[in-house]
């Protein structure tokens, strides 16, 4: 069962945000307000995905998306926001994020964005799994 944490200091976006997410099938979500929340949940438990609020990591993203796949290197951060500048969501593209999804299209493509995001994060695990059971013989 695929655990995401979102991560946005706007309640109704978390709630919106969580029971699109938890409305699928076999998928657990929960929400926390603060990057640094977050950061304290994904060091304590585990989850496959992270989707934050671009805004969150827009002053630092190398910093801040490295903190978020901390601990899992295949853990992908997918951004949303409405109010994030082009440079910003390119940087934070760079930097690793998995994707962003403007606000007026979540209820369009988050869980599509998120069943691709959260295949190819598998298939990259699997693979290297193997290359390191193959490089160990």
């Amino acid at each position: 069962m695929p655990r995401l944490l979102v991560i946005n200091p706007e309640p109704a976006a978390q709630q919106k945000l969580v029971a699109l997410l938890s409305a699928q099938p076999d998928w657990d979500a929960e929400a926390v307000a603060s990057l640094t929340q977050g950061i304290d949940r994904l060091a304590a438990d585990d989850f496959e995905m992270v989707v934050a609020d671009l805004r969150l990591v827009a002053e630092d993203e190398e910093a801040h998306l490295t903190a978020l796949m901390a601990g899992d290197a295949y853990r992908p951060v997918l951004l949303t926001g409405a109010d994030g500048t082009v440079d910003q969501v390119v940087g934070a593209l760079h930097a690793g994020a998995a994707g962003f999804i403007h606000t007026n299209r979540i209820d369009i493509q988050l869980v599509d964005h998120i069943t691709r995001v959260l295949n190819a994060a598998k298939r990259n695990k699997t693979q290297a799994r193997l290359l390191e059971c193959k490089s160990s013989s």
